[in-house]
């Protein structure tokens, strides 16, 4: 089970925000397979100044609430484990570029420069061996926006990205078009849970994903999923459990007036 966007904000608790995200994906197999997952996998998607990894890469050998932080064999993953139940962390970068959209370079380090092109954005992220995902967001496919994603779905070169959906999307609403759009041009959607920096979504992580072969190698996970996608350029099968209206409601209303939302449930 893998989420494809995920924040892990400040004002998050690590124990919880994992006790949360592991949950997650325990119900998630649960009601697909019938099993607990063998693992749990969290891809960043940090903003240029956010470093939740690099704090937790050196904060490798040390527990938290029960959790125990361990490197792997490559620089870009960590495991992180506790009776039984294991996250595989790995680290990603968002961009957002001039137009008000965001580029996710997951499975990526290098910090990026915001404010460029889409164009460049995307270049940028495809030169640096990223899995780069352009995601759906709230009000961010509207208009001329929503013609200029449709724009890069058609550009030479557009099978190096994918599509990102996200647990914020309306449950009941319809699957945005350009979604079809995309698989038409053999462009795959990967999901993931986008927690926002409010107090409540750290209970969001793994609630919205998609799933990989159960025996990906658990020592390099960045490389393991980089290759499956790169090579398997087909929807993998995809989870989720999507946001309802008065979730969405006060979600989007927290977000704007911050220092109403501190305290919601």
């Amino acid at each position: 089970m893998v989420d494809g966007h995920v924040h892990i904000h400040g004002r998050f608790d690590l124990p919880t925000f994992l006790n949360n995200a592991w949950a997650n994906f325990d119900q998630a197999a649960r009601r697909i397979t019938g099993t607990a997952p063998a693992a749990g996998c969290l891809m960043l998607s940090e903003s240029r100044n956010a470093d939740a990894f690099g704090r937790l890469c050196r904060a490798a050998g040390s527990c938290f609430g029960g959790w125990r932080i361990d490197a792997t064999h490559e620089a870009l993953s960590l495991r992180l484990h506790r009776d039984g139940a294991c996250i595989l962390l790995i680290a990603g970068r968002q961009i957002a570029t001039a137009e008000g959209l965001e580029v996710l370079a997951l499975g990526c380090e290098r910090r990026f420069e915001d404010g460029r092109p889409i164009e460049e954005s995307i270049e940028q992220s495809v030169t640096a061996g990223a899995v780069t995902v352009l995601p759906w967001g709230f009000g961010k496919w509207s208009f001329h926006r929503r013609r200029l994603v449709e724009r890069t779905l058609h550009a030479p070169g557009s099978q190096t990205i994918w599509l990102g959906d996200n647990a914020g999307r309306l449950r009941y609403a319809p699957r945005p078009r350009l979604f079809e759009i995309a698989a038409r041009q053999e462009i795959g959607v990967l999901p993931g849970s986008d927690p926002l920096p409010l107090s409540w979504h750290v209970r969001r992580a793994g609630r919205c994903g998609f799933m990989m072969p159960a025996d990906l190698d658990r020592n390099r996970p960045a490389a393991a999923i980089h290759h499956h996608l790169r090579h398997r350029r087909h929807q993998p099968p995809v989870y989720g459990r999507y946001a309802g209206l008065a979730a969405l409601i006060r979600d989007q209303a927290a977000i704007r007036l911050p220092q109403q939302g501190e305290g919601a449930p």
